[in-house]
Parts: C-alpha cells; structure tokens; sequence
C-alpha cells in the first residue's frame, strides 16, 4: 500500500512568512507600550529642581522591538547612580539649582554665591549621593512585559 501526499510547501511558507511578521509586529506593538510606561514612571520619580530632567527623559527606537528610555541631559546619569568625589558642577548650574530650589543662606552675611561654592567644595570631596529613578521604574514594570507580549500575540494570531 502506498501513500502519497502532496504538500503545498509554496502556501505553507507564505503563511509562515505572514505569521512571523504579525508576530513581530505584535512584539513591537508590546515592547513599545512597555517602555513608555517605564517612561512614564522614570519621570514620576526623577528628583528633579527645574523640570530640565524629566523633561529630558524620552523613549528612542533603537530597532525592531527594541527601545530605550534615558534622559538627554549629561547631569541625569550622577542623578541616577551618584558620582564619587572629585568632580562639580559648574557655579552658574549650581546658582540656578539654588535658584530654583529656593534656597537661602542660612547666615545673613552668607551670598549665594558662596553658598553654591560651599555646595561645590562639598560635591568635589564627597561626591553625590545617588537617587535612582531609571533602574527602580524598570524594576516596578518588569512583571507586565510578558502579560503585553502574551496578550500582543494572542490578538495577532
């Protein structure tokens, strides 16, 4: 007795083909709504004085279901992971931070000026205290990436 079957693999393969793209497509789709999330809370978190680091927080495609949310601004990685002593900022930045901050000399006879070279002196020798907002936002979001991608992939097969 013999059998014989005939397969179309021609059909087969376009409709592999037609699978994976929805499927990759649907990963994109979650991946995407992930990190603006991750986004989203980064920028609940961030300590931030005057709005230039949350503001500067965005999401960037980087490829095909692959982003990344960071901040724009060079002061937003001391922020998050601190800074051991040696360098400082600029007096100008720090006069603004103090500024902004509201901050006012304790000592009458004190200037602002003064302060933000006392801050400085301060920042050069024992450097800056880290206060993450990247890494915990990741941390709070991880646990809904593979609910997203299951739920993507369900709506696209």
């Amino acid at each position: 007795m013999n059998i014989n079957i005939d397969v179309d693999t021609n059909s087969a393969i376009i409709r592999l083909k037609g699978m994976m793209t929805k499927s990759i497509d649907a990963i994109d789709r979650a991946a995407k709504r992930w990190i603006h999330l991750v986004n989203r809370d980064a920028k609940l978190d961030a300590a931030d004085a005057s709005g230039q680091l949350k503001n500067s927080i965005k999401v960037k495609q980087t490829g095909q279901a692959s982003y990344e949310s960071s901040p724009e601004v060079k002061h937003g990685q001391w922020v998050e992971n601190g800074s051991k002593p040696g360098g400082a900022p600029k007096l100008a930045d720090l006069l603004d931070w103090i500024k902004i901050r509201g901050i006012i000399p304790h000592n009458s006879n004190d200037t602002p000026i003064r302060l933000a070279r006392a801050i400085r002196n301060k920042i050069a020798t024992k450097g800056i205290k880290a206060q993450p907002y990247m890494q915990p936002s990741h941390d709070k979001n991880k646990d809904k990436l593979r609910p997203m991608l299951e739920q993507h992939l369900r709506g696209a097969l």
